[in-house]
């Protein structure tokens, strides 16, 4: 790619803030750089023609973690830490909802559930038993009583009686938030290049060296690539998985509402305009879903094909419309990497999965350190 003058003139300004990114973490760092300071340059650059990771590739949970993910992060992390991820996730979704309105992303407030197969009894007990600990955490981390509730399993589905439910969760849709976000980006001033591959960072002139020897200056960089960043830095705890993902054909008269989680948040479903999105299992198969690319397995497919028509409990005949895969940031914790690992040089990442819910959050915080600099 031969880049002309014009081109070449937009690219080089030596005092802007360059973000490398478009997803959610990245999208709002820039949002809320130009909140901040309107007068900065602030520049996005993008390798895909879309956010590569997840951002407009997951399912569009608006949730901060069922109680079997509480109690597995507390076998991991102290309480502390667990509370303090707990209101990270949940600030980070207030702070979205305040930039964009729920109908141009198709928020539903339709609470979510967590349940719980027959073979996994004990899972369910040591769950039940410690629901009011977890809203107890919650309560804490957010101010809302009650988030965990045991009820009777709606809709039919193949599973225990009883199941958890948390009113405080809600749905979206992840390609119209992000949308919304880059609309209100540009309407800031920021400029958002795609196509631009960053393979090296030259920390001491503070270049971007990019595909087809494409430079991009800067005063300040934001690293905002999540899982992908340990491609710059291998020495981050920091690794990509990927889930896969189906979308049902429109299935007649589906009662199904809400958002679902199974098996400490591995598997997940939810309604969408008639639809049954369904994804994750990765960890039927850990090592291979470890991965930086793109694509689905039979493993995977076949496993959460099973569930879908035994455990949903949806007719066979239902045909699956759609097939995809994200890629995740995830390391030994589940806390963000957010921190200026050199003078100018700033780094937002590790969502552990939930970008929706950590990415504004994260955002902010990394913005506040940029221009507070």
């Amino acid at each position: 790619m031969h880049l002309s003058y014009w081109e070449k003139q937009e690219l080089s300004y030596p005092n802007q803030i360059a973000i490398v990114g478009s997803g959610i973490v990245g999208i709002t760092t820039a949002i809320y750089i130009k909140r901040n300071n309107p007068d900065i340059p602030v520049i996005v650059v993008e390798r895909g023609q879309l956010p590569l990771g997840a951002s407009t590739k997951n399912a569009g949970f608006s949730c901060f973690g069922s109680v079997s993910e509480v109690l597995d992060d507390l076998g991991h992390m102290s309480e502390d830490e667990v509370i303090k991820l707990i209101r990270n996730r949940y600030n980070g979704l207030q702070r979205l909802l305040s930039l964009v309105s729920t109908d141009e992303i198709e928020y539903f407030n339709n609470g979510g559930y967590e349940i719980f197969t027959q073979d996994q009894s004990e899972l369910f007990q040591s769950c039940t038993e410690q629901i009011n600990y977890c809203s107890d955490l919650v309560s804490e981390a957010t101010g809302n009583k009650n988030a965990y509730q045991l009820i009777n399993t709606p809709y039919g589905l193949n599973t225990k009686e009883r199941s958890i439910y948390n009113p405080f969760e809600g749905q979206l849709n992840p390609m119209k938030l992000m949308k919304a976000l880059i609309t209100i980006a540009m309407e800031s001033g920021v400029m958002i290049l795609n196509g631009i591959n960053v393979h090296k960072i030259d920390g001491h002139k503070k270049e971007l060296l990019c595909n087809n020897d494409v430079k991009v200056p800067y005063k300040k960089l934001v690293i905002c690539t999540n899982g992908f960043a340990k491609n710059l830095f291998n020495e981050l705890d920091l690794k990509t998985v990927r889930n896969q993902v189906l979308m049902t054909e429109p299935i007649e008269g589906l009662q199904l509402k809400g958002c679902y989680h199974y098996n400490k948040g591995y598997v997940y479903f939810r309604d969408y305009h008639g639809r049954i999105l369904l994804g994750g299992g990765r960890d039927i198969a850990l090592e291979e879903e470890t991965t930086d690319e793109f694509g689905l397995t039979d493993k995977i497919q076949n496993f959460l094909k099973s569930f879908l028509y035994e455990i949903i409990g949806i007719n066979k005949n239902i045909k699956i419309d759609h097939w995809w895969s994200g890629i995740l940031g995830v390391g030994s914790s589940k806390s963000t990497i957010i921190k200026e690992y050199r003078e100018d040089h700033f780094i937002g990442v590790r969502m552990g999965g939930m970008g929706v819910a950590l990415g504004s959050e994260v955002g902010y915080k990394l913005a506040s350190m940029v221009v507070m600099k």
